[in-house]
């Protein structure tokens, strides 16, 4: 048995957790986009859900006459459907017409996609391979409108069609909404568009080239939307729903600006005031699901000085490692200008090794940043207990700033591990999209532990 840490963090929380676990085995239908009238007559929207095994599932009825639905597993796609707009009676709804695609035996299925309207922002369908049930929720933002400057720049992930297996593609999209991307024997090239008061873009594909799975010249039209994580996830198919093209992508960014200033101090403020939630796959040595929620900011007191206290709750799934499942609620503490003070881990279903921290010496966030810079952010003294009896180690947190478009950098959060004997246990890199205007993204996260077990979120 190995003993590995649950990373998990959130943009320069005190806590940076460590949490002691033990490996046991690593192992688009024609037409325009309509406007959508309200999600309680049609269930209008994107919705986000997991079902078995923490598979991440895409739901979207968004009102161009079908609907979309996907899966993913361990960031592979794995399944989707293409179907007829839904019908609702009461609170059930039926999509007809439905073309249940297997990405892993290449093969489609008729059948339709029932599910049941909870509330206005919820609903229930089933796993397109299992049967079993998914609740999805709402993208909140969905009636916001979409820009371009949102999704400009470049998406490495995996694209697939109905008859050929996965390939890695990196998707362009620049400043007008066009994209392009490449593999041997076919181009694809589109648009995003805006679809006014609406958070996702109206997408056309065409194909060319002699080896295009759908053929030389074939356009399909459908949906694409960025994920809660940034992810691109781009839906189409062709006109008679029998195929289409699906992609997923992590951001990777663009030619940036060395001349930009980034505020990072504003983005740890803006981000710890947005109560994000994170959604990840975990890829590495275990496979799996990785689910965070953060509360809004409570007034409160540490150590002495007044701030804020900010409470989550942290959800890891893992297919092929034991436990299988652990949850842990926790607190993180800052100063009035959202300097991070310590932590405090309050219940764990596993065995935290060290469940309270503090910066003994004052823990310092640049105000902001350009490409290139590096730095130190401070040092965490660990303990067993908030009586701080009881040495548990320390964290060493260090950060880089990388290149990514002209309004956004790649901020990078370093955090070594080391226990009482001042031997490194695990090092963790944290890597966030901050822009000029002081916004932050947590892209991905990666960890190295001294046992040779390595852990990617993204």
């Amino acid at each position: 048995m190995l003993p590995i840490k649950r990373h998990c963090l959130l943009l320069l929380r005190a806590g940076f957790l460590s949490i002691t676990l033990m490996l046991i085995s690593c192992g688009g239908g024609g037409g325009g986009i309509a406007t959508a009238i309200s999600v309680a007559e049609t269930i209008a929207g994107i919705y986000t859900g997991v079902s078995d095994g923490g598979v991440i599932s895409y739901f979207a009825s968004i009102g161009d006459g079908v609907t979309y639905s996907l899966d993913l597993s361990a960031d592979t796609l794995t399944s989707a459907a293409l179907a007829a707009a839904p019908s609702v009676a009461s609170n059930a709804f039926v999509a007809s017409n439905a073309n249940i695609i297997n990405f892993g035996s290449q093969s489609s299925t008729a059948s339709t996609i029932t599910g049941t309207v909870n509330s206005s922002n919820s609903i229930t369908t089933v796993n397109h391979t299992t049967g079993n049930p998914v609740n999805y929720t709402l993208n909140t933002n969905f009636n916001s409108t979409a820009s371009i400057a949102s999704i400009i720049g470049n998406y490495t992930g995996w694209g697939i069609t109905k008859t050929t297996a996965a390939q890695s593609y990196i998707v362009a999209v620049s400043g007008s909404g066009a994209f392009t991307e490449s593999i041997p024997g076919c181009a694809l090239s589109g648009n995003f568009n805006i679809v006014p008061g609406y958070n996702y873009y109206s997408l056309t594909a065409t194909f060319s080239g002699l080896s295009c799975a759908l053929g030389n010249g074939t356009t399909t039209t459908g949906i694409a939307f960025l994920d809660s994580t940034g992810h691109l996830v781009a839906l189409a198919s062709n006109s008679s729903k029998t195929d289409g093209f699906f992609f997923y992508g992590t951001p990777t960014g663009a030619a940036g600006s060395a001349t930009a200033s980034f505020p990072v101090q504003s983005a740890v403020k803006n981000y710890n005031q947005s109560s994000p939630i994170i959604r990840f796959n975990v890829t590495g040595s275990c496979l799996g699901y990785f689910y965070a929620t953060q509360g809004a900011p409570v007034s409160n007191t540490f150590n002495g000085i007044a701030g804020f206290s900010l409470f989550r709750t942290l959800n890891q799934y893992l297919y092929n490692c034991t436990p299988a499942s652990v949850v842990e609620t926790d607190y993180s503490y800052y100063d009035s200008n959202y300097t991070p003070l310590g932590f405090l881990i309050s219940s764990d279903t596993a065995t935290p090794a060290a469940p309270f921290g503090i910066y003994l010496i004052p823990a310092t966030i640049p105000v902001s940043v350009h490409v290139g810079d590096s730095g130190s952010i401070g040092t965490v003294t660990l303990y067993t207990d908030a009586t701080k009896s009881t040495p548990a180690g320390t964290r060493v947190e260090t950060y880089s700033v990388a290149a990514e478009t002209t309004t956004t950098c790649l901020f990078s959060l370093v955090i070594k591990n080391y226990d009482t004997n001042n031997n490194l246990t695990f090092s963790e890199t944290d890597t966030y999209r901050i822009s000029t205007a002081g916004q932050a993204l947590l892209l991905k996260m990666s960890i190295a532990y001294s046992n040779g077990v390595t852990l990617n979120m993204y």
